[in-house]
């Protein structure tokens, strides 16, 4: 016999088995256009707000309201319901256009949701107190608003700030009204939201090879995947497979282990995002992979393991010598010649014709996005090339010396935590392993200076990783002081 709840949870099943073919057929219709498109995106959206209206009245999560539903909104909005070019990817949705609006317009409702969620606290929760990094990063979003006076294209700017200040006020939100326990509950929004996306990237390709699959006649891989629904460029696709991959084998091997119900899965999911970065041929993204990596075995003090690693590629590269090297090259040139790479792909050349505009306005930058879009890459003639493909230098000409330091001040700090609360035998592997990526891909690739998942990721690190309290703390952290002189963490400041 099935119990009542046992025939709930076996028609709960079934019902999602039967849905999952659901998200193919409303890409397919999206891609192919017409009247229906507008039909199928609004039935996406009844069945998304009817789930949350259900899970809210049933009260499963507390202040679901307050917490996961602005951030699911402000990761929405990221999204690209249409089909679109290499070059409109890369540029990116125009704030005036409908798409641009409609981004807005969901950017304004998480800012809303998550003010009245501040406004009508009346817990003890409210008392929490924001990190000093999540600190540095409000007054970064402060010089973004302010270098929108110098900016060429000042509603493109502001609409960044406003973008970034929803990630600082839904993420303050959050934890005010669910204290620490919230920002775990976020990572856990965060990380269903970037399987999910790589999920969609294949639905794409089998779908609707013929738009996911890019012809790549130049590199030993003569292919590469781009996202259809949502549209994704191959480099974002390589960056949330990098992030899959990593976070599935950082929480394998972290203090998470112990609450996972599945390893398999886990391994599943690290296979899954390595063979997606591989297929997407984003070559940053196979660097940051590599020092996510690094981190999780000097962190979790696999020295052996390092030490055979560093060994058995010295052997290698001296057996196998000028043939070894031959072989690999072309799948690191992917076509271009060793110059080529050596600027990488163009980029160096980007970063120095960028110098003398930020030297116009040294102290607070030229505007975020617009002054490298249309000051430098624009008059490269470089239009299809939507960012300068570097945070610093990014930062640099939009935000100046001042929005700079205040960046890097902040991501160094929240990596410092990271890597100090790791090191402690109860200490979290995430945040260390994530971070310590997304600081490599930071140097030739758009992370946190911007709107989007990578700035939520290290605000929600900002606000749950603990501070050291002292330097004996940190002399603890490092294996100098004995297990029995442990200090009790306190709560982030």
């Amino acid at each position: 016999m099935i119990s009542a709840a046992g025939a709930r949870m076996t028609r709960g099943r079934v019902a999602a088995i039967a849905m999952t073919p659901l998200p193919a057929l409303v890409g397919v219709q999206v891609a192919a256009g017409g009247a229906l498109r507008l039909v199928a995106v609004a039935g996406v959206g009844v069945v998304l707000v009817g789930s949350i209206a259900a899970t809210a009245m049933r009260g499963r999560v507390k202040n679901y309201m307050a917490i996961e539903l602005p951030v699911l909104l402000l990761l929405a909005s990221q999204v690209n319901l249409v089909v679109r070019s290499e070059e409109q990817v890369a540029v990116g949705p125009d704030p005036s256009s409908g798409a641009g609006v409609f981004r807005l317009a969901l950017t304004a409702l998480a800012m809303l949701m998550a003010a009245n969620a501040l406004i009508s606290l009346t817990s003890g929760v409210a008392s929490a107190r924001l990190s000093r990094p999540y600190r540095m990063y409000a007054l970064y979003v402060g010089v973004v608003f302010a270098g929108a006076i110098f900016s060429v294209a000042p509603e493109v700017t502001a609409h960044r700030g406003v973008e970034l200040s929803a990630a600082l006020l839904v993420t303050a939100a959050a934890l005010r009204s669910g204290g620490p326990a919230a920002m775990s509950r976020l990572e856990t929004v965060l990380f269903g939201w970037v399987k999910a996306l790589l999920v969609a990237v294949w639905i794409g390709v089998g779908v609707s090879p013929s738009l996911a699959i890019v012809p790549y006649p130049d590199s030993p891989i003569p292919y590469q995947i781009r996202g259809v629904f949502p549209s994704m460029a191959s480099n974002t696709v390589g960056t949330v497979g990098m992030t899959v991959a990593l976070w599935s084998l950082a929480t394998l091997f972290g203090s998470e282990r112990e609450r996972i119900k599945s390893r398999l899965a886990y391994y599943a999911w690290a296979a899954f995002g390595f063979i997606s970065l591989i297929a997407s041929q984003y070559r940053t993204g196979y660097v940051a992979f590599a020092g996510g990596v690094a981190a999780l075995l000097v962190l979790r003090k696999k020295k052996a393991l390092v030490a055979v690693t560093v060994l058995v590629l010295v052997v290698t590269g001296a057996v196998g010598g000028e043939s070894l090297v031959n072989t690999a090259q072309p799948y690191v040139l992917r076509g271009q010649t060793p110059q080529e790479a050596q600027r990488l792909s163009g980029r160096w050349y980007w970063w120095t014709q960028a110098i003398p505009v930020w030297q116009e306005s040294p102290l607070l930058g030229n505007g975020l996005i617009a002054g490298t879009r249309f000051e430098v890459l624009a008059e490269l003639t470089e239009k299809e090339i939507g960012n300068i493909h570097s945070t610093w230098m990014e930062a640099l000409v939009g935000t100046g010396v001042l929005g700079t330091g205040l960046l890097a001040v902040f991501a160094l700090t929240v990596w410092r935590r990271a890597v100090l609360d790791a090191l402690r035998g109860s200490g979290r592997l995430v945040p260390a392993v994530l971070g310590s990526a997304l600081l490599v891909r930071s140097f030739s690739g758009t992370t946190f200076e911007d709107s989007g998942d990578a700035a939520l990721l290290l605000l929600i690190f900002a606000l749950s990783l603990p501070p050291p309290a002292s330097i004996g703390r940190k002399r603890r952290e490092m294996g100098f002081l004995p297990h029995a002189q442990r200090i009790t963490v306190g709560t982030p400041s």
